[in-house]
Formats: C-alpha cells, sequence, structure tokens
C-alpha cells in the first residue's frame, strides 16, 4: 500500500495552475501556498482516516497524537500564506476556511450515513470532495488577481465528485477493510441495488444491514456489483459531472497547460485517485 505522503497530490498542482493563469508577475510564494494546501489537504485525510476506522496507515497507530499533528498542520497551513506577500492573501484564507467548513460538513453528513437518496448524497460529496478542489483552484485565482469566478466554481466542484465518484466504484472492486458495503455505507453502486429491484435485492438489503456479515452466496463478493447495472448507473452520474466540467472550463480563460491538467483530471487520465 502506498501511503498518502508519495500519492500524486493534485491541490497544490491545482492551485499554481490557476494562479500562473491569471497573475500579471512571477511569485515564487505560490509554491508556499500551494505546499500550505498540500499539507491541509493531507491534515483532513488523516481525519477522514480516523474518524472512518478503515485505514493502516502510520498514524492510525497512536490517534491522539495524530490529532495533534493534525491541528498544528490546519493552523501552520493559515499562518504559511498569511506570511506571503500576496496583496489578496486574506481573501484567500477567507476562501480556504469556508471551504475546509463545508468540506466538514460533507464529512459530517457522510459519518452520519445520511445519503439514502441520490440527490442527498451527491450533494453529500459535493460538500466533501467538490470542496475540497474548489479551494485548491479558487486560492491560486484569488491570490493572482482578487477574483473569484462562478465558472471555475463550477467545474472545480465537479472534479472532486468525479474522484469521489471514482473512489466509490474502487473501493467496492476491493473486497477489505475500505469496503463501504462491508462497512455499511453508502455509495453511488450500492444505492442503485438498494433502491432498485433486481433478483437478490431483498437478500442483499438483509446483508448490508449486518455489515456484510451474512454469508454471500459469490465466489468473488464484487459479483454482486457486476452482474447489476450499479458499476453502470455510477458512471452515468460521473459522466454528467465530466460533462459539466468541460463546458464550464471551456468558458474560463486558463493557459493550455492548466486546461490540459484539468481536462486529463476529468477523464480519469490524471489527478487523484
Amino acid at each position: 500500500m502506498r501511503t498518502k505522503s508519495v500519492e500524486e497530490r493534485p491541490f497544490g498542482t491545482l492551485c499554481v495552475l490557476h494562479f500562473e493563469s491569471f497573475s500579471q508577475e512571477k511569485n515564487l510564494e505560490i509554491y508556499l501556498a500551494a505546499a500550505a494546501i498540500e499539507m491541509l489537504i493531507l491534515s483532513l485525510d488523516i481525519v477522514d482516516d480516523l474518524q472512518d476506522q478503515d485505514s493502516q496507515e502510520i498514524w492510525m497507530k497512536n490517534p491522539s497524537h495524530s490529532l495533534n499533528t493534525v491541528l498544528y498542520m490546519l493552523h501552520k497551513c493559515m499562518l504559511v500564506i498569511l506570511k506571503t506577500s500576496f496583496k489578496h492573501k486574506h481573501q484567500a484564507l477567507e476562501i480556504i476556511c469556508k471551504y475546509v467548513m463545508r468540506s466538514i460538513n460533507g464529512q459530517q453528513l457522510d459519518l452520519q450515513n445520511e445519503g439514502k437518496k441520490e440527490e442527498v448524497y451527491l450533494k453529500m460529496i459535493e460538500d466533501k470532495s467538490g470542496s475540497l478542489t474548489t479551494l485548491s483552484c479558487l486560492t491560486g485565482k484569488v491570490l493572482a488577481d482578487g477574483h473569484i469566478d462562478d465558472h471555475c466554481i463550477s467545474y472545480s466542484m465537479a472534479l472532486g465528485a468525479i474522484q469521489q465518484i471514482n473512489n466509490d466504484m474502487h473501493c467496492l472492486k476491493t473486497w477489505d477493510e475500505k469496503n463501504d458495503f462491508l462497512n455499511g455505507r453508502f455509495s453511488l453502486p450500492i444505492l442503485y441495488i438498494l433502491n432498485r429491484y433486481s433478483f437478490f435485492t431483498e437478500y442483499l438489503i438483509n446483508v448490508y444491514k449486518c455489515k456484510g456479515k451474512l454469508f454471500i452466496p459469490y465466489s468473488n463478493p464484487v459479483d454482486i456489483f457486476n452482474n447489476s447495472l450499479a458499476f453502470q448507473y455510477a458512471n452515468l452520474i460521473k459522466k454528467s459531472y465530466q460533462i459539466k466540467a468541460t463546458k464550464n472550463l471551456n468558458q474560463f480563460d486558463l493557459t493550455l497547460e492548466a486546461k490540459s491538467y484539468i481536462n486529463n483530471f476529468i477523464n480519469n487520465i490524471g489527478g487523484r485517485n
């Protein structure tokens, strides 16, 4: 298993690319801001793992110490940006605080397992995951020129939702401690099966209610989802976000390098998986 410290993490890259697209002059401090964003996202990832209890990362060994580290990282992120020379750094910090709080709200709904309906679940993943890609893009944009753009918010939110849906499907294809079905959590493929009739729906609901502890009559439990339209349904919802993101991206004046990177992100070639 790769640790989060060595995974590709695009949040800082999104910040830098948006800054470079709109800044009238070079400022190497944007890399400090990008590093601060990465540190912020990592701190939230650690909290997510501690809350979900579905990770084998090193910070799971001593949660109380890890929480202290998280608090330090959160404040250090703000301090790093505050000490830069950017004219619009205070506006950027307001954006970071706004979208971190929105992401925490989405995480709270996820912990409460409130997403039993498609529209509620999609709103939850936009808050939880879309807010993080949005703060990354907007921070770079605002540090460059002080302006917020609705197109940027729209495709940034979609980026986070796309990656969360990818995660939904990936975790169901691996029958381990992160599997949402075994943990009794909701995701789009699970919602499809629970809300639509199929030949194994009633049995599956019973399995789900027992968090996967009942006997599953499949040599490969992933066949529960492969033998339905659950993954196709999730991909269809993801496609709607991809169309939305592409449409708004095309209406935004970014550099060719930035557009290429984000298009790869949208189409699952690059970005966070």
